[in-house]
């Protein structure tokens, strides 16, 4: 490639400083989101800062060659983009008549269950308004002593423009962060200089999304979230571990557990069954080897793993919480299966006490258990009783055959299934209080 003069390149550093402040005000504002003064702080300095990207661009535009040819197609393109031009509204509004008129709305979920939850329309709110006067806000009629010992009040809010009604403000400057982004991609094509790489850049243009926005700007709606123990109303929250295995661990696992060779099976599994059932095994022996098995779900495409969340919900009430998040979770990996391995108890039907759960049963016997389910609307559920040594009661002295129950009705997957649309195969209608099995508490 013909080198580039340097005055021709000159523009290029101090367009992606300036870009650069516009990604880092649009994250402090996405860590402020339940600070109205501050988040209103930091939304303004995105504003500004995001117009100053052009700014600086057409103050050099006498040193880059056929500026006034390449430049016109992107004056069009921002001037019949809605957000674009309320983007410059605000801006200018911002420097010469004060702050901008932001309205707080919020959406209320009552989350008592997996499945079947109150849910609000978003409303506009005081921008003051306390968490504690949310929760005292829910009617009385709803508390049940099962949704005051159990119950998460899940407050989602969102901020908006008053010029810009339609749109999230934050989602709106992703969109011209997005914008610009391109607009500095195209500038490079034009001078014919390779973007800088992740060091240089700080990544601000590699791995764009189609319209330009950064992976780090996909930030939905549900995560800008508060929730609220409606028992004490505190501020509840659990640790979610997101990863992927590397070689490196499944040499390890390898050596710990024995070579159970499990990409082999998995190449060879061509049903969701027989995937479900590899896993299973797979289960069985790290359960057998080290007397417990964590609580985890394994995201997949077909029959390869995409992802690994690891949880121990301390209560029933951070179970609930924690199926709404990892049915997200499914929805934004595009995963189209997963499987909930953990341990769990089992009991006779009467010997739950009434209105309680099967961790509660005076006979409960401990079982390893996995609920499979996919976008098809299959469920899955395996199990194998666990008999553990009479001294060592930590270690496990042999594990029972496994079962498994085709057609299945695990409650706990309905989010995860509402994903899906196939809420339908779990028949909620039938079910009645008081479950066969809890679900895999770790």
């Amino acid at each position: 490639m013909t080198k580039v003069p340097a005055e021709i390149v000159e523009p290029l550093d101090p367009v992606l400083r300036r870009l650069k402040q516009v990604n880092v005000h649009w994250h402090e504002a996405l860590s402020m989101y339940f600070e109205p003064n501050r988040f209103r702080i930091a939304i303004q300095n995105c504003i500004t800062t995001s117009r100053s990207v052009t700014f600086i661009l057409q103050s050099h535009k006498h040193v880059i060659p056929g500026f006034d040819e390449w430049y016109a197609p992107w004056q069009s393109r921002f001037g019949g983009d809605p957000i674009m031009r309320w983007a410059v509204q605000a801006r200018n509004k911002i420097e010469k008549q004060g702050d901008l008129e932001t309205l707080s709305q919020m959406r209320f979920e009552l989350v008592v269950g997996y499945a079947g939850n109150p849910v609000s329309n978003w409303a506009t709110v005081k921008i003051n308004c306390s968490t504690d006067q949310i929760r005292r806000s829910i009617p009385a009629n709803l508390l049940s002593q099962h949704v005051i010992d159990n119950g998460v009040l899940s407050v989602e809010r969102r901020w908006v423009d008053s010029e810009l009604p339609g749109s999230e403000v934050l989602d709106a400057l992703a969109h011209v962060y997005g914008q610009l982004a391109l607009l500095v991609v195209s500038l490079h094509s034009h001078l014919g200089v390779p973007i800088p790489q992740p060091d240089r850049g700080e990544h601000l243009l590699w791995n764009l999304r189609e319209d330009g926005r950064l992976p780090s700007m996909e930030c939905p709606l549900e995560e800008r979230a508060v929730y609220i123990a409606v028992k004490d109303g505190s501020i509840l929250g659990y640790r979610r571990e997101f990863g992927r295995s590397g070689p490196d661990a499944l040499k390890k696992a390898q050596r710990r557990y024995g070579h159970f060779k499990p990409p082999n099976r998995l190449t060879e599994s061509s049903t969701f069954m027989e995937v479900a059932k590899a896993y299973f095994d797979i289960a069985r022996v790290v359960m057998a080897r080290d007397g417990y098995h964590m609580t985890m779900f394994i995201p997949l495409k077909g029959a390869r793993q995409i992802g690994l969340v690891a949880a121990q919900p301390e209560n029933r009430a951070a179970k609930y919480m924690l199926m709404r998040d990892i049915a997200r979770y499914v929805r934004r990996a595009g995963a189209d299966g997963l499987l909930h391995i953990g341990e769990a108890w089992i009991e006779p039907f009467d010997d739950i006490p009434r209105g309680g759960y099967a961790d509660q049963a005076t006979n409960r016997l401990e079982v390893l258990a996995m609920t499979a389910a996919n976008e098809q609307g299959q469920l899955l559920s395996f199990s194998a009783k666990i008999e553990r040594k009479l001294v060592k009661k930590h270690k496990v002295k042999r594990l029972g055959p496994t079962e498994i129950e085709e057609d299945a009705r695990s409650i706990s997957m309905a989010p995860v299934l509402e994903v899906w649309g196939k809420l339908d195969v779990l028949r909620l209608h039938e079910i009645e209080e008081g479950l066969r099995r809890s679900p895999p508490s770790g």
